[in-house]
């Protein structure tokens, strides 16, 4: 299982993952909100709540490359992750 660090803010994982799997991104400090998008730019999700532990499950994700931005005080951070 592979983890991408989110600059020091965080990290997500598995990353790649397969199917029917949760991504998971346990951040060090609270976020506000955490959207996905595929690259096509269509928004898949949108997870709004006061956290820094957030579950995206895949089951309903083609494979492929989505990005997830994560939004802090005001401020985005963005990565990404796939789904095989």
């Amino acid at each position: 299982m592979k983890t991408v660090q989110l600059n020091s803010k965080g990290k997500i994982f598995p990353n790649p993952a397969t199917k029917g799997q949760t991504i998971n991104i346990e951040l060090e400090e609270y976020a506000d909100k955490v959207e996905i998008f595929d690259l096509l730019g269509n928004k898949l999700k949108t997870i709004e709540q006061f956290s820094h532990f957030y579950e995206i499950p895949t089951d309903y994700f083609t494979a492929g490359i989505y990005i997830a931005i994560i939004e802090f005080n005001g401020k985005k951070k963005i990565t990404k992750f796939v789904v095989e």
